[in-house]
């Protein structure tokens, strides 16, 4: 079974496009994390304005999720946003 869909009810077309869908839905444009520090990629590539430097940009992409997923999943539209099991066709 794959996870190729939100909860919101957003069908992925493969796994990074579930990925980035989740990472739009509670990143706000700001960059600005509940903590108040911000988060946001740096002039150096692979590195956070915060200093976090990952070996990739997958690992800079998990760091944003990180930082802005709620653990209530609800994300800037107000609505749940987690990987759910695909439908079928």
């Amino acid at each position: 079974m794959s996870t190729r869909r939100c909860e919101c009810g957003y069908a992925a077309s493969d796994a990074l496009d579930l990925q980035d869908h989740l990472q739009e839905s509670f990143t706000p444009l700001d960059g600005t994390a509940p903590d108040g520090s911000v988060h946001d990629e740096g002039t150096e590539p692979g590195r956070c304005l915060c200093g976090f430097g990952g070996s990739s940009a997958d690992a800079l992409d998990q760091h944003f999720r990180t930082v802005f997923t709620p653990r209530n999943h609800i994300g800037l539209d107000g609505r749940r946003h987690a990987a759910s099991p695909a439908r079928p066709a």
